[in-house]
């Protein structure tokens, strides 16, 4: 089993280095870090936490700061678990979110403290991993669907895989806290999760830069298919209905598909009538349609200004509707792609920022529902954004200059010639 220990702490340490590679660079930029549990936002302790992930992930190379550089990572999952995730899952027993984020952590955790062969610590850290393992496969019994969904097309039987993931991890779980046969279930676990590594996220990583998520498509797929994993039943409505029809039978039985054009009256009102026909009560609505056209406002035709205004303003008055307005800048749609427009220049600056935005539709819909869910007004996902946007409130003519500036700095950037 020794000889397990030296490919564990090479990808122990790998996967070290590039979490705190990811939060400097968060940090120098800016750029929130989406996705993993142990990503903070605010600039000073994104630099501090991944300054000492990388300094941790390379001592664990080394034979004489190993054991120290593991402690010091188990102290550190373990710390953002206890202080920052158990208050939540207690708040949010049903947020299957939440309790992923909180184990995987504490899995990591239980890892780290094997790695650094602390014998009394050995007996809790198995158990510790045996229990991550064991929600982890309750999960993927209950979520099988999503699970599937993230499952490469070429390989068969997506829901058979999803399914029996969920029951190997539990049996994984029994016989690693039971020792009965307990080295066979952790070296056959840790194969498992490298092949994970190797067909599902190397896979999804290398084309992540050539992913551009069909504009309000696929936002709106991420909005449903959060809130299935969450539990609830959606209406997905799309202008083109094939679209909405192809979310609709991603997520099975939860989810039904409708046409809507929102610049028509007679289609919003028929959507809210299937809606209430299919769901009965209406707890959430997710306004997402929106357009844009290329140019400065002198140079739009007046024609396009109806569409515009149809599409992407309404009225929605009630005293008793909590509104939740998303605020993202710019991540990896296709909407300039399909706006027409007289600036051609402009069209295709926002392009080029959307193609190398950070953030996918999924990071920004669960952003959003967190937000919503939290009862906060403003969803700006991005942290450079949230920083913008309290400098336009407290010096909203420096701000101009700057956003003047930047713009310009942008289209030079990207080789496109821009007359502001």
């Amino acid at each position: 089993m020794d000889t397990l220990f030296k490919p564990g702490r090479l990808f122990l340490a790998a996967a070290m280095v590039m979490f705190g590679i990811q939060q400097l660079v968060g940090a120098s930029f800016s750029i929130a870090v989406p996705g993993h549990p142990w990503a903070v936002e605010q600039p000073l302790w994104s630099l501090l936490i991944g300054g000492m992930f990388v300094v941790a992930g390379i001592g664990t190379l080394t034979r004489s700061r190993a054991r120290l550089a593991a402690t010091v990572l188990a102290v550190l999952f373990l710390l953002r678990a206890l202080i920052v995730y158990l208050p939540q899952l207690a708040l949010h027993l049903h947020d299957p979110r939440t309790w992923t984020r909180t184990f995987e952590l504490l899995a990591i955790c239980s890892g780290c403290i094997l790695l650094a062969r602390t014998d009394r610590a050995a007996g809790p850290a198995r158990l510790l991993f045996a229990a991550a393992l064991s929600v982890f496969g309750i999960q993927h019994l209950m979520y099988a669907q999503f699970v599937a969904d993230l499952i490469p097309s070429w390989i068969p039987g997506h829901l058979f895989w999803a399914y029996g993931t969920g029951v190997a991890f539990i049996a994984a779980s029994l016989s690693i806290a039971t020792k009965i046969k307990a080295r066979l279930a952790a070296s056959l676990t840790g194969l498992m999760f490298f092949l994970w590594v190797v067909l599902l996220h190397l896979p999804r990583v290398a084309g992540a830069h050539l992913n551009g998520n069909e504009w309000t498509s696929a936002l709106v797929r991420a909005f449903c298919k959060d809130i299935v994993r969450r539990g609830g039943r959606v209406v997905a409505s799309d202008v083109d209905e094939a679209a909405a029809r192809e979310t609709a039978a991603m997520l099975g039985e939860a989810a039904f598909a409708t046409r809507c054009d929102v610049s028509k009256l007679e289609d919003v009102q028929a959507l809210a009538d299937f809606a209430e026909s299919k769901l009965g009560a209406i707890d959430l609505v997710v306004d997402n349609a929106g357009v844009a056209v290329g140019g400065r406002i002198g140079d739009v035709p007046i024609e396009d200004w109806p569409w515009l205004i149809g599409v992407n303003l309404g009225e929605m008055s009630s005293t008793k509707v909590g509104v939740t307005v998303l605020c993202p800048t710019f991540f990896q749609t296709n909407i300039a792609k399909s706006s027409p427009g007289p600036d051609e220049s402009m069209r295709q600056v926002a392009q080029k920022l959307m193609d190398a935005g950070k953030m996918s539709a999924d990071d920004v819909a669960r952003y959003a529902l967190d937000t919503a869910a939290a009862g906060r007004l403003y969803a700006v996902p991005m942290a450079n954004a949230r920083w913008l946007w309290r400098l336009k409130r407290l010096m909203p003519e420096r701000f101009l200059g700057m956003a003047r500036r930047a713009a310009i700095s942008q289209a030079r950037k990207f080789g496109v010639k821009v007359e502001l």
